[in-house]
C-alpha cells in the first residue's frame, strides 16, 4: 500500500516539479522535460508522480539506463512502499503490476530484437537521466509508448540537446537548493 504523499514536507522545487507536471499533463502535454540540480532530489519527484498515478488509476513505466540508478530507484520505492515490477535482467518479474521500473537495455532486448514481450501499457512514462537517453534506440521506445497515448516526463539536471519535447518546466536552480540546505555550495581548489 502506498503512503499518502505529504507535498509539505518536499523541497520548493519538488513541489514545483509536481505542481507543474500534473498541470501540463492536465493541459494535454505529451513530451515534457523536468530539469532540477543534481542531487536536488528528483527521484523523490519520481516518487511524487507515481503516488499520484496510482491515486488516478494510471499505469507507470519509469525508465533509466544505469544499474547503479536502476537499484537506486528501486531502494527509493520501496522505502517509500510502492508495489513495482521489476523489468530488467537478473531481477525476478512482475509484470501485471500498474508500475514497472524498466531497464533501457533490457527492454530493448526484450521488445525489439526477438523476444515476444511488449512494452508495459503505460498511462506515464517517467525518464531517469533524460540527457543519456536521446540514442535513436530509445527514442522508439519512448515513441511507442506516447503513440500507445503515455506521456512522457523526462528528468535532468542537464536538459543540453534534448529534441522533441513540448516544454521545458525548471523545477529548481542551484542558488534555491543551496539556500534551502538541499544542497552545500562546493568549495574548489
Amino acid at each position: 500500500m502506498a503512503r499518502k504523499s505529504k507535498m509539505s514536507e518536499r523541497w520548493p522545487n519538488q513541489v514545483r516539479a509536481f505542481d507543474g507536471t500534473v498541470a501540463a499533463i492536465n493541459r494535454g502535454v505529451k513530451r515534457l522535460c523536468v530539469t532540477s540540480p543534481t542531487g536536488s532530489g528528483k527521484t523523490r519527484m519520481f516518487t511524487d508522480m507515481i503516488e499520484w498515478a496510482n491515486a488516478n488509476h494510471h499505469r507507470v513505466a519509469l525508465y533509466t539506463q544505469r544499474r547503479m540508478l536502476y537499484e537506486q530507484t528501486c531502494r527509493v520505492l520501496d522505502k517509500a512502499g510502492i508495489r513495482y515490477g521489476k523489468r530488467a535482467s537478473g531481477h525476478s518479474q512482475n509484470l501485471f503490476l500498474d508500475v514497472q521500473i524498466c531497464m533501457t537495455q533490457t527492454e530493448l532486448s526484450r521488445v525489439y530484437k526477438g523476444e515476444s514481450r511488449k512494452l508495459h501499457q503505460a498511462d506515464l512514462l517517467l525518464i531517469d537521466e533524460l540527457h543519456n537517453q536521446n540514442a535513436p534506440t530509445f527514442k522508439r521506445i519512448e515513441a511507442d509508448h506516447v503513440a500507445a497515448g503515455a506521456a512522457a516526463i523526462g528528468y535532468t539536471a542537464t536538459p543540453l540537446d534534448i529534441e522533441g519535447y513540448e516544454e521545458l518546466l525548471v523545477a529548481g536552480c542551484m542558488s534555491e537548493c543551496l539556500k534551502i540546505g538541499a544542497l552545500v555550495k562546493p568549495e574548489t581548489y
